[in-house]
């Protein structure tokens, strides 16, 4: 199966986006959401959607379809769905907890933390900060395709031991694209962004994501595909045949990377993902949270298009911060406008382009009709 891949509304769509500009309202909703989510489920053929319609005040939120193709169990609104890549806004934000309270600085380089790889690391690495990472300027491996990750060295099954060895082992191999000054997607540079974090404060990442940025928010998290525990939980899907296939999370060659997590492997209910995503709006419109304005602010200001953890661009004429991400048998999309007080959550338990593409569609429709 493919991991980790990363698509964003998709240049089509962006180009047909129908913002409208109109004001920023509190308590925003949109009349009608779950026969909006049932239609794009029905007219796309998708087994389970998820959406959520947030503002600073407000989350409004719509499930549809069956927790397993071939099965009449419906989804429930407290199910989880894997985020993938979305996870990397959370990894971004622990950081940036951690910078504020003084325990690591943006500015800190993977040779000053990890002095005993200094000599084994390639000299490009060398100077590469924690900012550098987080923005895809590491010049790390990308780990987005199989072919890659069937590179892996073998790893400790303890996933903070495990990402030391993934970073030493990255440390030695060529870098993807000139470090420090050129854009490269990196799964990789965001592993080793969390090993950073775990040296400095010798605490497991899932640990620290757990207590530091979910539990305030009364987030649960499972850094696992949904149905590994608890087989009733939503399965992810992949298109065989021109139909939906349900995906076995204990197979073999679907276990996850534990030391890629912080890049890739989380499951959250769409109310859990909404709060999150509630949380980081209410830090750019200046409303509180667990950073300074100043922080959120520096977490969605992007260096070229990446910022930390989100991609940053202009909807006709709206700033927008969103990330999409799949492990290949979910979709996830989160789009924030803090201008205009709303952000929007599209989750899906299969995954294809077409899915992708219908995801966005309903976000930017959601984003439209939100009032």
């Amino acid at each position: 199966m493919h991991y980790l891949r990363n698509r964003l509304l998709s240049a089509s769509i962006i180009s047909t986006a129908l913002l409208t500009g109109c004001p920023a309202q509190d308590g925003a909703t949109v009349k009608d959401l779950p026969t909006l989510v049932q239609t794009a489920a029905r007219d796309g053929g998708i087994p389970g959607l998820a959406a959520a319609v947030i503002s600073t005040d407000n989350i409004q939120s719509s499930v549809t379809g069956v927790r397993k193709s071939g099965f009449v169990i419906p989804i429930a609104g407290s199910d989880r769905f894997h985020l993938g890549s979305n996870i990397k806004a959370m990894t971004a934000t622990l950081a940036a907890m951690l910078v504020e309270s003084g325990v690591i600085q943006w500015s800190v380089t993977l040779a000053d933390i990890f002095p005993e790889m200094s000599a084994s690391m390639r000299a490009e690495y060398r100077n590469v900060t924690l900012e550098q990472l987080l923005v895809h300027r590491g010049g790390i491996v990308p780990l987005t395709e199989p072919n890659e990750l069937a590179r892996l060295p073998a790893m400790a099954a303890d996933p903070l031991r495990a990402r030391v060895q993934l970073t030493a082992w990255l440390l030695q191999q060529p870098s993807a694209a000139t470090p420090g000054s050129t854009a490269k997607y990196s799964n990789g540079g965001y592993a080793i962004a969390a090993a950073m974090l775990e040296r400095k404060t010798g605490q497991a990442y899932e640990i620290l994501l757990s207590d530091l940025v979910l539990r305030p928010l009364s987030i649960v998290a499972h850094y696992e595909w949904p149905a590994a525990i608890d087989a009733a939980q939503p399965w992810g899907h992949e298109k065989i045949n021109n139909r939906w296939v349900p995906n076995d999370p204990l197979a073999s060659e679907n276990q996850f990377p534990g030391a890629l997590t912080p890049a890739g492997n989380i499951s959250l209910s769409i109310t859990d993902y909404a709060r999150f995503v509630q949380s980081q709006l209410r830090g750019l419109r200046g409303a509180g949270g667990s950073l300074s304005a100043t922080g959120y602010r520096y977490l969605h200001t992007p260096n070229g298009e990446f910022a930390s953890g989100w991609i940053v661009r202009e909807l006709a004429g709206v700033r927008t911060s969103a990330h999409d991400g799949s492990a290949g048998t979910y979709y996830a999309l989160a789009v924030i406008q803090p201008e205009r007080n709303r952000a929007v959550v599209v989750l899906s338990n299969a995954f294809s382009d077409a899915v992708a593409n219908d995801a966005n569609a309903l976000a930017l429709k959601l984003l439209e009709l939100t009032r």
